[in-house]
């Protein structure tokens, strides 16, 4: 039925309801996941629910803000308080339990899109993080110390406003599960199937460029220091043979 909703039946849903309800749903979800008597089975049914109730909720935002005339940052204003709350939840549900690489997974993707939904600030550059960030927030990072690679940012990228209080904030719940949480995802990165290898990369790749705001970045810092950065070098060397024989006129699998 939630299925059905959220691909087929979204849009009967009134427009000043949708997001409530999604945060509603958001809201649940994980607390069922993390319940001792929920089973395997019932436990990868909702993080896929999960993940399709994040991922609405991101399109959706991203499709008003293109489609509405003068849609504002305040006017479109996520709010902030249950999007800490969702995050603090999936944290848990991935840090503090045993589940299946499925949840795993499907959780690693909503990760992923939470991300990218505090961070769609321009429409259409869903991918892009701004750059920079106020003097005014000790121990980060300013305009004047930015890498080379600010320089291949627009302008509207670089200031300092750009960033909002959810990166801030996302990054300081983040912080204190960040050792622990690496620490899973990195290994499933080498242990998990292709497809969920696949996810775990994104997710790292995600907090990494997150965590680019931060003077000491706490997830490259605990992949360095737990030695899966080394591992992932020597991983790509090991495998050049691998990805040069894919530009073949006829790969192998």
């Amino acid at each position: 039925l939630l299925d059905m909703t959220l691909t087929k039946c979204f849009d009967r849903i009134p427009q000043d309801r949708r997001e409530g309800l999604l945060f509603d749903l958001l809201h649940v979800l994980p607390t069922a996941l993390r319940s001792s008597n929920t089973p395997d089975a019932t436990a990868g049914v909702l993080a896929e629910a999960i993940l399709s109730a994040l991922t609405k909720l991101r399109e959706d935002k991203l499709i008003q803000s293109l489609i509405q005339p003068g849609y504002s940052s305040e006017s479109g204003a996520l709010p902030a308080e249950r999007l800490f709350a969702l995050l603090r939840s999936l944290l848990e549900c991935v840090v503090d339990s045993n589940r299946n690489e499925l949840v795993r997974g499907n959780l690693y993707a909503s990760l992923v899109n939470y991300v990218h939904l505090i961070t769609d600030i321009t429409p259409g550059e869903a991918s892009v993080l701004p750059v920079s960030l106020s003097r005014s927030h000790a121990g980060w990072i300013g305009p004047d110390e930015m890498s080379s690679s600010a320089s291949q940012h627009s302008d509207a990228w670089r200031r300092p406003e750009a960033v909002s209080s959810l990166v801030v904030n996302s990054l300081s719940i983040l912080k204190p599960a960040m050792e622990n949480l690496v620490s899973l995802v990195s290994r499933d990165t080498i242990d998990g199937t292709d497809v969920w290898k696949t996810v775990a990369f994104m997710l790292l790749d995600s907090l990494a460029r997150l965590s680019q705001f931060e003077r000491q970045p706490a997830v490259i810092t605990a992949m360095s220091r737990s030695g899966f950065t080394r591992g992932f070098v020597y991983g790509i060397k090991e495998t050049d043979v691998q990805l040069q024989a894919v530009l073949k006129p006829d790969p192998g699998t």
